[in-house]
């Protein structure tokens, strides 16, 4: 997720905050709403200043917009969603432009989820964006570029690393270079992720569990 709104604001040219939602809750009445307010209002205030356009991204959604619930916690979700719904419906009338990201889609509430005009699923890395970010993650140190230029030896890892994240792949390149060091090589080789792959099969995510399930896959196109 991080990845491509990062790649949106660079293609577009457009300043870009990130809100994580899970770090604006607090234990105290009305404070995670309050919290949230108060980071709109600094993103429409930059937007204002500058006159451009500002894309303010809400991630990990569903920390605290998840279906509502009854009793006490049932009132503050009311509050914080209510928040999110107000912000949502002003925020184009202030050149802010909200983005929602989640892993959870199917725990957001039906009202956050209606305001959002375009949904957009993104799946894992295929193995033709693996190979690319495993390029520029090794081509960043210097025991790694020489398995970045590669083309053979870095298919060995494309295939090995099937089913990971973006952010995966980050966490098994350090791995594999820490490897490297411990054994003395200058270069990063691409049997070093085979030790971390096997340990970190647990950070793997099935597509189907994130996935609306209200969704159908797309399948082809009508011209």
């Amino acid at each position: 997720k991080t990845a491509v709104m990062q790649a949106l604001s660079m293609e577009s040219g457009l300043p870009m905050y990130n809100l994580k939602l899970s770090k604006a809750g607090s234990a105290f009445v009305n404070k995670s709403a309050t919290n949230i307010q108060s980071a709109y209002e600094y993103v429409a205030s930059i937007a204002e200043q500058t006159g451009k356009p500002v894309l303010f991204v809400m991630d990990e959604m569903e920390s605290m917009t998840a279906k509502r619930r009854g009793g006490e916690s049932g009132r503050e979700d009311d509050k914080v969603v209510g928040a999110l719904l107000q912000i949502i419906e002003e925020a184009r009338g202030n050149n802010v432009i909200i983005l929602g990201a989640t892993n959870c889609y199917d725990q957001l509430d039906d009202a956050i989820k209606s305001r959002f005009e375009d949904k957009i699923y993104i799946g894992l890395p295929d193995d033709a964006t693996r190979k690319s970010v495993l390029k520029i993650l090794l081509n960043r140190m210097t025991k790694g570029q020489e398995l970045a230029a590669n083309d053979e030896e870095l298919d060995k890892v494309v295939k090995l690393t099937k089913g990971f994240s973006n952010r995966d792949l980050t966490i098994l390149t350090s791995k594999a270079a820490l490897l490297a060091r411990e054994d003395n090589r200058r270069n990063i080789m691409a049997s070093d992720y085979e030790k971390p792959v096997a340990e970190n099969q647990s950070m793997k995510v099935k597509e189907s569990d994130y996935q609306s399930k209200q969704s159908r896959s797309i399948i082809g196109f009508n011209k």
